[in-house]
């Protein structure tokens, strides 16, 4: 006997489903999304800002966003910096109390897991979770990566976020090597970390591409451009 009873192909199409909340309109429903790209190239910055727009309610990249409780875990930073950043970006004459900054973390895996939901009880507005970067919180078995430990990897996160209808987004890095025009060969790791994600940003040096599962295609935006210009901002 299976753990649970199959249903039918009937029951199904009768079921009603509410719609998943979209916290960034036309861009990012609730799921979970890998944003990799090379070091430096923006990926701290880029969700900085979106962190800011979403716990703010303003528009990210003149897109409509979802006031809502933001979590950014932003392991490979510190105060001191972070603070420096919002500093330029935004200016210091605000008091956001919906935005709120982890940045050292000890747990991964189920105990991992467990504080999101800990957080989510005392701040059930909660729509977007950051992990910055995925190396901070992978566990590791003293062997090398392989596509089921990447899947295995992600899927914990992602059957979080379809749980709680957040949108989390885990930032990771591309190879050095960004000849390959395969956008998939270009994650760092295996393609068992897509094999979970709902949706794949890739930042590269003019432009970032997005692989939706849903669309089953691959998109680019010339606008993503502006995301890596960070020298403005002495990033």
């Amino acid at each position: 006997m299976f753990e649970r009873e199959p249903i039918t192909a009937g029951e199904l199409m009768d079921k009603q489903f509410l719609p998943k909340p979209v916290i960034v309109e036309g861009m990012l429903p609730a799921g979970t999304y890998i944003l990799a790209g090379t070091p430096k190239i923006g990926k701290s910055f880029l969700m900085t800002q979106l962190c800011w727009s979403v716990a703010e309610g303003i528009p990210f990249l003149g897109l409509a966003t979802r006031k809502s409780t933001v979590l950014y875990l932003a392991l490979e930073d510190t105060q001191e910096r972070l603070q420096s950043r919002l500093a330029r970006m935004f200016g210091t004459d605000w008091a956001s109390s919906e935005f709120h900054l982890l940045f050292q973390i000890n747990q991964q895996g189920d105990a991992l897991i467990q504080r999101f939901q800990d957080f989510i009880l005392e701040h059930p507005d909660t729509r977007l979770i950051v992990i910055d970067t995925l190396q901070r919180v992978r566990e590791s078995d003293g062997s090398s990566y392989s596509y089921s430990h990447d899947y295995e990897t992600i899927m914990p996160l992602k059957t979080f976020a379809d749980a709680y209808d957040v949108a989390l987004i885990v930032v990771h890095h591309t190879r050095k090597n960004e000849d390959d025009d395969n956008l998939f060969n270009q994650i760092s790791g295996t393609n068992g970390l897509l094999g979970a994600a709902a949706l794949f940003f890739c930042i590269r040096a003019k432009m970032m591409c997005f692989w939706s599962r849903q669309a089953g295609m691959c998109q680019t935006s010339d606008m993503c451009c502006v995301l890596i210009r960070v020298d403005a901002f002495g990033i």
